[in-house]
């Protein structure tokens, strides 16, 4: 899976074509907030150029879903989200 996972970082501003990848993961692993948390921090990466509010929605998202599984180290979770909250000032 971490080889999988490096794909989106293989060229920062392209990382789309790790998505079908991302999402039969997600698929399989339903209840992973890691594999939940990293298949929206792709998406974002994506749609960065376009919206910074919806940058933030899609990680929101992932921290708000209570049903999954806490697979990822609480520092690992905090660098996250002390970075992409930046992104939540540019939300009504």
């Amino acid at each position: 899976m971490w080889v999988k996972i490096s794909m989106v970082m293989d060229n920062y501003f392209d990382p789309a074509h790790a998505l079908p990848l991302l999402e039969v993961a997600q698929k399989a692993m339903k209840d992973s907030f890691t594999v939940s948390i990293i298949l929206a921090l792709t998406k974002a990466q994506i749609i960065l150029t376009e919206d910074w509010c919806a940058v933030w929605k899609l990680t929101e998202k992932v921290l708000e879903n209570r049903a999954l599984n806490l697979d990822l180290r609480p520092e690992a979770i905090k660098i996250i989200v002390d970075y992409m909250i930046l992104y939540k000032d540019y939300c009504d």
